[in-house]
C-alpha cells in the first residue's frame, strides 16, 4: 500500500473554509481511479510546532505504484491539482508531498 500525503501553504487571502473546500475537493475521486482506497483530510495541530505554516492537508491510500500514477494522469486530479496549486504560496513551493510505502 502507497500513502499518499500532501500538505499545503495557503496563500494569506484564501478563507478556511476555502482551503477545506480545496482540500476535501479531492474526495470526489474516490471510486474512479481503479487502486485508490480511501481519502482523509483535515487541518495541522502542529503540537510540535514545526509545521504551522501547513495548515491543510489530505492523505490517499492505493493499492500500489500503478494506482498512483493513474491518480496523477487523472483529468479530474489534474482539474483540482491546479487549483490547489494556484491558491498555495508559491504555487507549487506552497506543497509537500509524500509517497510512504505501508
Amino acid at each position: 500500500m502507497i500513502r499518499h500525503c500532501v500538505f499545503c501553504k495557503f496563500k494569506d487571502d484564501v478563507s478556511p473554509s476555502e482551503r477545506i473546500r480545496l482540500v476535501d475537493s479531492f474526495k470526489v475521486l474516490v471510486g474512479q481511479v481503479d487502486g485508490l482506497s480511501s481519502f482523509v483530510s483535515g487541518t495541522n495541530l502542529d503540537f510540535e510546532e514545526k509545521s504551522a505554516e501547513f495548515t491543510h492537508g489530505f492523505i490517499v491510500e492505493f493499492e500500489d505504484k500503478e494506482s498512483v500514477q493513474r491518480y496523477a494522469e487523472h483529468p479530474v486530479h489534474q482539474k483540482l491539482g491546479a487549483e490547489l496549486v494556484a491558491n498555495c504560496e508559491g504555487g507549487s513551493a506552497g506543497i509537500i508531498v509524500f509517497d510512504l510505502q505501508v
